[in-house]
């Protein structure tokens, strides 16, 4: 009888089973809200909204706990298999951001999938219902660890307080993160000006900044080979699309292609693009000297430059038979980089070059390389600077560091009983 009763729901004390029933209703009325608001987006207030709501919500755990922890539902929700169970739908939710493409919201499309909230998850009721429910289950466990507070457990406490800080931290944070872009022209004045990712609203930042020199370096083009007939480029081999790199020989089918000479940067020296020669000025273009030999028999049955062209010159291709042509791709881009100056409002100057993954910090702001005009490629006359800046990161900081301690407090205690033991021994 005992062990029938026992094995009956939501009898205390509640495990695993009652926590994905309450995680089935969590994802069951996270979508049916969603329906119902036609996917309304629930976005984090900015400063100081969120400071006071994640202070709010702090104290109404701690009060919570100290009125009604001998409740079950408490019990529970500041338990191990509650704070498990919330971290299984949190890390499902999050694993379908990997799976289902999201959309940014100003361009949302109201269909079921997109009120249902799968196409804008992080702003959707299920993924916001899903956290509060795992910051919940964190916050009053470690309400619950302060309020039984044992020296020898310093160490999960502290592990539990820098995750509770990092989690509700960067929450609070994304609601005054910034995303806006510098767009640099080349001999432009310095500009403040920034616009806003994604929409058309102007922001004026509290420095200014000017375009120096934009530098790009390419790989080598790379050879491709064409039909004839078709038009469409031949991907049924690997060496088809090799670089062009001097003195190397690519095979395709029966015929070899030598590079004989390669230019980085190159003009034709007439209209009917017969012959290149270096020259590095606006517009320039790569190009290769190729011969075509026919391996049958050893015999050269083409020569000719070949170039992709650009914004300012034409293709040139060299015909290899009836059948295929022996062209270029576009240089790819192997690096590109932004020579730039900031003039800061104490009157000082700060130069310095932005690359990709390697930013800079202006007043706060973390500059980074964006894009450029793919088009014009080396040549293009505009940079694109990212101007991002999140304040609440070294409070992030401080919740790594925290648990960090945390983490080493353990790792020490753990050697200090080890060795208790062996002095036992």
């Amino acid at each position: 009888m005992n062990k029938l009763e026992n094995s009956k729901l939501f009898k205390y004390p509640w495990l695993y089973k009652e926590g994905f029933i309450i995680s089935g209703v969590i994802v069951v009325v996270g979508l049916i809200l969603g329906v119902l608001t036609s996917g309304y987006e629930i976005s984090t207030p900015g400063f100081p909204y969120n400071l006071s709501l994640i202070v709010s919500y702090t104290l109404l755990l701690i009060v919570v706990y100290m009125n009604y922890r001998e409740t079950t539902f408490v019990k529970w929700l500041a338990s191990v298999p509650a704070a498990i169970v919330s971290i299984v739908l949190v890390s499902f939710i999050t694993m379908l951001l990997g799976i289902i493409p999201q959309v940014e919201p100003y361009v949302g499309e109201k269909d079921i999938y997109y009120n249902l909230g799968f196409t804008h998850l992080t702003t959707s009721w299920l993924y916001s219902i899903a956290f509060l429910y795992f910051t919940s289950s964190l916050g009053l466990s470690t309400v619950k660890m302060f309020f039984s507070f044992e020296l020898k457990k310093i160490g999960i406490l502290l592990s539990h307080v820098g995750l509770y800080i990092i989690i509700v931290a960067a929450a609070a944070g994304s609601g005054d993160l910034s995303r806006n872009y510098f767009v640099l022209y080349n001999s432009d004045k310095p500009t403040n000006v920034v616009r806003e990712y994604g929409v058309e609203n102007l922001y004026e930042m509290p420095f200014y900044l000017k375009l120096l020199k934009f530098n790009i370096k390419n790989y080598n083009a790379k050879l491709v080979i064409v039909d004839n007939s078709t038009g469409y480029i031949v991907n049924d081999d690997k060496d088809s699309h090799s670089f062009a790199e001097e003195n190397s020989i690519k095979k395709y089918k029966n015929y070899n292609i030598k590079v004989v000479k390669y230019l980085e940067d190159a003009f034709p020296t007439d209209s009917t693009y017969q012959l290149y020669i270096e020259k590095n000025e606006f517009g320039s273009v790569a190009a290769a000297f190729i011969e075509v030999i026919d391996i049958n028999n050893n015999e050269k049955i083409a020569e000719g430059w070949v170039s992709p062209g650009n914004f300012k010159l034409e293709r040139k291709s060299v015909f290899m038979s009836r059948s295929y042509s022996v062209g270029l791709f576009p240089p790819e881009p192997k690096e590109y980089s932004s020579e730039v100056i900031a003039f800061l409002p104490d009157g000082s100057e700060d130069k310095f070059t932005l690359k990709v993954n390697q930013p800079h910090d202006v007043m706060g702001v973390m500059l980074y390389q964006s894009d450029y005009n793919a088009e014009k490629g080396k040549w293009s006359e505009y940079s694109v600077i990212e101007a991002g800046s999140d304040p609440w990161l070294p409070i992030v900081y401080i919740g790594i560091y925290i648990m960090l301690a945390g983490a080493i407090y353990l790792f020490w205690l753990g050697r200090s009983h080890k060795n208790d033991v062996n002095k036992l021994k």
